[in-house]
C-alpha cells in the first residue's frame, strides 16, 4: 500500500478508493493513460491524417482521460457497495462488542462474516483491525479510523469516524447503535424516493401496456361479435 495516506497524491487516493492499494498500480494507471492517448492519436491520424489538428488533439485528449473516467466510475461503484453493507456491519460490530470483544477483535470477526456478502467493506474492516492491532495508543487508534475514511472516501464513514473519534473508546456502542439506526432510516427514505420517481414512468409506459394486454383480446372479440350485425 502507499506509504502514508495523508501524504499521498490525489491520484494515489483515487486508486486506493477504487481498491488498488499497491504502489505498482500507480505505474499501471499512468501507463494506461499514456497508452490510451497514443491509441487516440493513431485513431485521429487514421481518420483525418494531419488535415484536422483539432480532431487529433481531441482524440488524444479523450484517450488520455478515458482511464480517469473509468477509475471514477469504479470508485463510485465501490463506494456504493460499501454504503450498502455498512448498516449490517455496524449491527454486527455492536453485537460483538456487547458480547465482550474489543473493537479490534469485533472488526476482525465482522470482516470474516461479511467476506461473502460485502467483500469491499470486509477488506476495509480487516485493514482497520490490523492497524488497531499494531496501535498501542489512543492517537494510533484515531489514526486507524481516519485511514478508513481516507481509503473509502465514503461520506457516511467519514461522519461516523469523526463521531467515534470524538466519543472515544468508551462511547463506541452508543455511537454505533445510533448511527446504524440513522443509516437504515436514510436507506428507507431513499427507497421511498426512488419508488415515487418511478410512479410517472409506470403511469406513462407500464399501465397502458397492461391495459392493452388485458383489455385488447376482449375488445377484439367484441368487434368480431358485432361486425356481422353491423354488416346487415
Amino acid at each position: 500500500m502507499f506509504a502514508t495516506l495523508r501524504m499521498a497524491s490525489r491520484t494515489q487516493r483515487w486508486l486506493i478508493q477504487a481498491g488498488y492499494c499497491d504502489s505498482h498500480h500507480l505505474t499501471i494507471y499512468m501507463g494506461s493513460r499514456l497508452a490510451c492517448a497514443f491509441m487516440g492519436l493513431l485513431a485521429g491520424l487514421a481518420t483525418s491524417g494531419l488535415d484536422s489538428p483539432v480532431l487529433l488533439v481531441g482524440m488524444t485528449g479523450l484517450g488520455f482521460f478515458l482511464p480517469r473516467f473509468a477509475l471514477k466510475h469504479k470508485i463510485q461503484n465501490r463506494q456504493q457497495r460499501i454504503k450498502l453493507g455498512l448498516p449490517d456491519a455496524l449491527d454486527l460490530i455492536v453485537i460483538c462488542i456487547e458480547a465482550g470483544l474489543s473493537l479490534e477483535e469485533s472488526l476482525a470477526r465482522v470482516s470474516k462474516d461479511l467476506r461473502h456478502t460485502h467483500l469491499d467493506l470486509s477488506d476495509e474492516l480487516y485493514l482497520v483491525s490490523r492497524e488497531m492491532r499494531a496501535a498501542q495508543s489512543i492517537h494510533s487508534w484515531d489514526e486507524a479510523l481516519s485511514n478508513l475514511s481516507l481509503r473509502t472516501g465514503v461520506g457516511d464513514i467519514k461522519t461516523l469516524v469523526g463521531v467515534l473519534i470524538e466519543a472515544g473508546p468508551l462511547g463506541i456502542v452508543g455511537v454505533l447503535h445510533a448511527y446504524s439506526d440513522s443509516l437504515r432510516m436514510e436507506c428507507q427514505h431513499r427507497a421511498k424516493a426512488k419508488v415515487i420517481q418511478m410512479v410517472p414512468l409506470l403511469l406513462l409506459f407500464v399501465i397502458p401496456l397492461l391495459l392493452v394486454v388485458t383489455l385488447g383480446p376482449g375488445f377484439i372479440q367484441l368487434i368480431r361479435t358485432f361486425k356481422p350485425v353491423m354488416g346487415h
